[in-house]
This record gives C-alpha cells, sequence and structure tokens, in this order.
C-alpha cells in the first residue's frame, strides 16, 4: 500500500505515530516464521492467525490507522500462542521458563542491592546507580546460601519448586551456565601472562581460576561400584559412604554453597519424609511431629561426622599406598614421600601441583629417613587395621586386586579433597560450633514453619 515505501536497506512501513522498519536480510527470517505460524498444530491456529493480521493491513483506498499500539497487542498474542505451542510440544519449554523464574529472582536482587548500596550515597543518587549497576551480567558470585533459601520461600507455593532439593539443583544448573558464560567471556577478554605491566601482562595468580572448577564434575564414589575397584570394600555402605553421597554427588557446588547444601542434607530428609507420609496416608498427628523438625540432624553433628569420614578415608589412603608399594607399584618418588610424606598427594601429583613446581616452587630434596620410616610404618599399621573383603596380605598377589587398589587410590583422593575443602567452607562462613548451633536453630524454625505453610498442616 501506499504507507510502505522501499529505500536500498529495507522497507520502511509508515504509520500514524511513527515508522517500523524492516532489513532486507530479516526477510527471509520472517519468511520461514509466517509459514511456521501457518502450518503449526497441523493448521489449528491458521484462521486466528489471518484474523490477527487483518487487523495489521489496509487496502490502497483505506486510510492506515494501524497504531504501534495494535501492533504491540497483536505481538502480544503471537507470543501467547506460541508459549502454548511450546508448553505443548516441547519438553525443554518447561525447563527454560524455570531458568527464566530463577534468572528474574536473581537479577531483582542484584537491582535491589544497588539501590540499597546507592541509598547509602544519598537518596537523589539511588536511581543512577541502580541504572548503573543492573546492566552488568549475572555471574557465579550472584547466587549464595541466602539467595537459594529466599527463591525456595517465596516460590515453595509452586509445585515446581515445592521440594528444597529441587530448588537447589536448579541453581547448580544454573550455576553451571553461569560459568559456562564467564569462560566464554574471560576468553575474549583473556589476559597474557608475562612481566610487562605496561602491555598489561599478569602473573597466572593475578586473576584465575582453575579451568577444573568448570568441567562437568562426576561423583568420585562411582569408581568404587565399577571394576576393578568393586573387588576391594573402601566403604561400609550405611555409615561410610551414604552420609557422603550427597556431597560427593555435588561436589565443588556443595563447597560453593555450605550452608545451603547443609539445609539440604538436614531438611531435605525431612521434606522427603514428609512427602512419603503424605503418599501412605500416614495420620496429621504423624506429620505435625515430622513437621517440627525436631528430629533434623544437626549441623554440628553433620559436621562431625565428614570429619570421622574424612579420617577415615585418611586411613584408606594409607593402606592403598601399602599395597601399592609393598608389591612394587609405587616408588617412594611417586608417592609424594620424599616430598614431606604428605598423604594427600601420595599417587599420581595433580596438574596444579605440576604447575607450581614449574613456577618455581622449591621442595626440599633431603629425605628424612626417620619421616620416611614412619610413614610407611603408618600406611602398613592402616592396611591391617581393615578387616573387610580385599584387605590381606594373600589378596595382593593377584594383579586385579592391586588394581582395584590403584584405581580406587585415585577416587580416594578426589573424596577426601572435597571432604576437606568443603569442612573448610562451613568453617570459614561459621566460624564458631555455637553460631553454627545457632544457624541450625534459626533454619529449623524456618523450614518447619514453611512446611506447615506448603502442606497445610498447622500445629
Amino acid at each position: 500500500g501506499k504507507h510502505i515505501t522501499a529505500n536500498e536497506t529495507g522497507l520502511n512501513l509508515e504509520y500514524p505515530d511513527g515508522t517500523f522498519s524492516i532489513r532486507y536480510g530479516r526477510i527471509p527470517f520472517l519468511a520461514a516464521l509466517h509459514e511456521f505460524l501457518c502450518s503449526m498444530d497441523l493448521f489449528s491456529f491458521y484462521e486466528q492467525f489471518n484474523e490477527l493480521f487483518d487487523t495489521l493491513s489496509a487496502s490502497d483506498n483505506q486510510k492506515c490507522d494501524v497504531t504501534f499500539r495494535k501492533i504491540q497487542d497483536a505481538s502480544n498474542s503471537l507470543s501467547s500462542s506460541l508459549r502454548r505451542y511450546r508448553r505443548s510440544n516441547m519438553p525443554q519449554a518447561q525447563h527454560d521458563e524455570k531458568f527464566d523464574k530463577l534468572f528474574n529472582f536473581l537479577k531483582e536482587r542484584k537491582i535491589e542491592a544497588a539501590k540499597a548500596v546507592a541509598g547509602k550515597q544519598g537518596k537523589e543518587r539511588n536511581e543512577i546507580e541502580a541504572e548503573r549497576q543492573s546492566p552488568q551480567p549475572l555471574d557465579v558470585i550472584s547466587v549464595d546460601d541466602k539467595i537459594i533459601l529466599g527463591f525456595w520461600l517465596t516460590h515453595s507455593y509452586l509445585e515446581e519448586f515445592r521440594v528444597y532439593r529441587a530448588v537447589f539443583d536448579n541453581f547448580v544448573t544454573l550455576i553451571k551456565s553461569l560459568q559456562t558464560a564467564e569462560v566464554g567471556r574471560n576468553i575474549d577478554h583473556a589476559s597474557v601472562i608475562g612481566t610487562d605491566r605496561e602491555k598489561h601482562e599478569v602473573d597466572p595468580d593475578d586473576e584465575a581460576a582453575s579451568f577444573a572448577d568448570y568441567g562437568e564434575w562426576l561423583s568420585p564414589l562411582a569408581v568404587f561400584d565399577k571394576e576393578p575397584a568393586v573387588r576391594v570394600k573402601f566403604f561400609k555402605q550405611k555409615s561410610e559412604r551414604q552420609p557422603i553421597e550427597l556431597l560427593m554427588k555435588y561436589g565443588p557446588y556443595a563447597r560453593r554453597l555450605p550452608l545451603a547444601f547443609l539445609r539440604l542434607e538436614t531438611f531435605g530428609q525431612i521434606q522427603a519424609g514428609i512427602s512419603n507420609d503424605l503418599r501412605v496416608k500416614r495420620s496429621q498427628g504423624d506429620l505435625r511431629d515430622r513437621m517440627t523438625c525436631r528430629d533434623a540432624a544437626t549441623y554440628l553433628e553433620i559436621q562431625a561426622q565428614l570429619k570421622k569420614i574424612r579420617e577415615h578415608v585418611r586411613q584408606l589412603q594409607l593402606a592403598a599406598l601399602y599395597a601399592l608399594r609393598k608389591n612394587n607399584k609405587l616408588s617412594d618418588d611417586q608417592a609424594g614421600l620424599r616430598k614431606g610424606g604428605n598423604v594427600v598427594s601420595l599417587f599420581d601429583d595433580p596438574i596444579q601441583s605440576e604447575f607450581d613446581a614449574a613456577r618455581g616452587r622449591n621442595f626440599s630434596n633431603e629425605i628424612d629417613e626417620e619421616e620416611l620410616e614412619e610413614t610407611i610404618g603408618g600406611a602398613q599399621r592402616a592396611f591391617r587395621s581393615f578387616t573387610r573383603e580385599g584387605f590381606t596380605e594373600e589378596q595382593l598377589e593377584d594383579e586385579g586386586h592391586l588394581e582395584a587398589f590403584r584405581i580406587g587410590a585415585g577416587a580416594l583422593i578426589e573424596v577426601g579433597a572435597q571432604l576437606q575443602n568443603f569442612l573448610s567452607s562451613i568453617s570459614r562462613v561459621v566460624r564458631h560450633d555455637s553460631l553454627r548451633e545457632g544457624s541450625f536453630k534459626k533454619d529449623q524454625a524456618i523450614f518447619s514453619n514453611q512446611f506447615h505453610t506448603i502442606y497445610g498442616v498447622f500445629p
């Protein structure tokens, strides 16, 4: 019509309240989108689609009365129809909507934090500072223990966020996505390693994070379920392995979110019990009793249990050292014994250790024979202290059992490292036992109240 003009770059649609331009390069995409909308759901949307576009068109003899408001209304109608199509035909859509809710929650909290900072500097600068802060991309540190609890408390009325563990899982997935985005940004703006400060060269430690943090985490416990490690009973299921299953599943993410993970270990178990009570139709009295959370394991109890298992893992590492060294599968140098008897790095040195060595960190070459003998003696005592499958001198003659110790040793180092890292992160976040106990009591009241609200069972 007369309200459509063309130039070298594209088409211009003239409306009473402005102009809408379409680049020529955009037209093929719009044509494909038009075809998709016409045929969507076996052409069931075709009639509605045409009626919608009739309101946006005018013949040559008619005055064009289409406004931007009408275009916006038509666009919103199309978006609504596409959302319904996605929900019906694309399983990923539900996941995307969950992600959007988490992402928007983080964004809102970041804007609120920016406004709070600006408020301290003067109310007149409040909006300016918030506007300056909010466009910044979200990063991994945007997700913390407080955010996860806050999201669950405000969104648990929704079915998909009712279970605290599901919320924790979703935030771990979000962290992985944010990590991937950060790696991409860091690669795009990578600094050059060197000593020329005028050229903005940096030392490796100046900005960096371990690339291992961005890899796909897998629980090291899976190693003990497969050949050959399954031949040796490294862990008793109930007392030694079960208490660390979740910690090993989340690994570095549990370390990053220590309080959120403690809440998962403690109150996640309570919520699982509530769900089971509802499924088997237990009495209201039983439900009320469970919702008090009075039987929940305290944070100090969980910490003590993890420390006990950490010591068990240390003894397993020593036992593995004895098994491999006794059969000449591991020399003292390979074990790291000539670097001070560090049990945690008994076997293959991690890449980071080799990197540190390359940067010139000197290890003593002097051999402390007394310390070496003590470590070897401790390894022998550790091996002989275990009265379970795989820990006999006779079985060490079998190559399969030796391979079980070799493979298991690597997993034991990772298990021990994760236990130590998590316990250290707890100590950094809440430094004293009394504070940890106080934190548990506070969370106990919060979760008990929320369980009563979610499930409609009141004391």
